[in-house]
């Protein structure tokens, strides 16, 4: 019995290697904001960043948006100019998904994704 929970409590305790990353958005308009943007790493297909892009207020719509991916020391290791979702014009308050396919070999190295106004 003392085996056995003092193997449950080891088994809890262990925090295995975090690979958490961070996801930064700034495209230099209050009008617009992301929301739970994160990396989602799926063994049956690409990983993807998935989140939500919400327009807060009406203002000029964002025609492009560029993903940078850095590694722990900060230096850029991918970059793209993606589309971002379309919204209505001159109405506030939507959220649209937000969905970008990344390359399989850049997302375990990334530690910092950034989403940019090109």
């Amino acid at each position: 019995m003392t085996v056995m929970v003092g193997l449950a409590l080891a088994v809890a305790l262990f925090q295995p290697k975090s690979t958490t990353t961070v996801v930064i958005g700034d495209i230099g308009s209050r009008a617009f904001v992301f929301r739970s943007v994160g990396l989602d790493q799926r063994r049956e297909s690409r990983p993807v960043l998935r989140g939500w892009m919400c327009r807060r207020a009406p203002g000029a719509s964002v025609q492009r948006l560029a993903v940078i991916a850095e590694d722990r020391a900060g230096a850029v290791i991918w970059k793209q100019v993606v589309a971002p979702p379309a919204f209505a014009p001159g109405r506030s308050g939507e959220c649209r998904v937000l969905r970008i396919a990344v390359p399989p070999d850049v997302a375990p190295n990334a530690a910092v994704w950034r989403l940019a106004r090109p």
